[in-house]
């Protein structure tokens, strides 16, 4: 559903529902300014069976809680613990990764409301939707996020530096500048140059866990716009830069009606100005993937908004290190010069 005028108006006086399944997740895009009213707004979000993957989610709605998702019989359930939780990237945790945990009926209490913009551990029972009751976001949300001190960047702290964001709003959004440029309805994207500027320099990008393939696939400015919008609701990590701190920020202005998955649907090959080296390795019905990228306007060197570093919470098996002046950093995204795509030696 498309509200494309911004001088729209909305009474809710019932229930809005926007419903979706394992593959297909439904759109509400709102440019108005006038919603009001006293109804109930509703994303029924798909959430993977606990047997199969867990899945990265936030609210897709304004004002939900913890307490109401624990109480619903869709959810997945172990003792007293429910199948949400949260992610943090402070201290040692599992394994040097951060810490992550889940809710008991009282952790959900504590938590109250779902802050827009926060990303949660979710699973479901069997695979089924959890319905996200509240109101409709129809401004921008911001997040802080931080640097747990990942690579002892301060001999103060441990930890990582990722931090577990998800899309506020019940419809697509942008990730890149190829992505919001496609769009008709929407001109900003997550990786602009407000939110860059809290990134650390060798993670210019967001990274989505793909679920049961067991690995995160980063997007950056290099990614085709098929493969850069993200679902409603949909989490994804983020690298926060130890020297500068603030709030990441989501603007209405992100959202897009194109998207037709959860950001793990196969590419469509975009114009001739780019190619696409997509190496891969599967073992033990695990697979995990490295991307290559030639572009007119990349270099040999590192270029933080094209060239984007693993996420290193212990899922990465393949990746490229740099053709020229390689400083260690492990890639998840290389971009080289499409006019010598052919003369390339890429360490892998």
């Amino acid at each position: 559903v498309i509200f494309s005028s911004t001088s729209s108006d909305i009474t809710n006086t019932g229930t809005i529902t926007c419903n979706s399944d394992s593959n297909e997740f439904s759109s509400f895009i709102y440019r108005g300014t006038g919603y009001s009213g006293a109804g109930t707004f509703t994303y029924a979000r798909y959430i993977s069976a606990v047997g199969s993957a867990w899945d990265l989610i936030g609210s897709a709605v304004e004002n939900e809680t913890a307490s109401d998702i624990v109480s619903q019989g869709n959810i997945a359930t172990s003792g007293s613990d429910f199948g949400i939780g949260t992610y943090d990237n402070t201290g040692t945790g599992n394994s040097g990764n951060g810490t992550w945990s889940t809710f008991s009926i009282g952790n959900a209490a504590g938590e109250g409301i779902m802050e827009s913009g926060k990303g949660f551990q979710m699973a479901s029972a069997t695979g089924a939707t959890l319905n996200f009751v509240g109101d409709l976001l129809d401004t921008n949300a911001t997040i802080a996020i931080t640097e747990g001190d990942e690579a002892g960047e301060a001999t103060s702290e441990d930890g990582t530096r990722f931090n577990l964001l998800a899309n506020p709003y019940p419809t697509y959004i942008s990730v890149n500048s190829n992505a919001s440029t496609a769009a008709s309805n929407g001109t900003d994207h997550i990786l602009n140059a407000t939110n860059l500027n809290l990134l650390h320099a060798d993670n210019q990008a967001i990274y989505i866990w793909r679920g049961s393939t067991h690995e995160y696939r980063a997007i950056n400015a290099a990614s085709a716009a098929s493969l850069a919008t993200i679902a409603p609701g949909q989490g994804f990590m983020v690298g926060g830069s130890y020297t500068t701190s603030g709030n990441f920020t989501f603007t209405t202005a992100m959202v897009s009606e194109d998207g037709s998955d959860d950001a793990i649907s196969g590419d469509a090959m975009d114009p001739d100005d780019r190619a696409e080296l997509f190496i891969g390795l599967s073992q033990s019905d695990v697979n995990r993937h490295t991307e290559i990228y030639f572009l007119d306007n990349t270099t040999d060197g590192f270029e933080p908004a094209y060239d984007a570093g693993t996420i290193s919470l212990g899922y990465n098996s393949i990746y490229s290190r740099l053709v020229e002046d390689d400083q260690g950093v492990n890639l998840s995204i290389q971009s080289l010069a499409y006019s010598e795509m052919w003369d390339k030696v890429i360490p892998i």
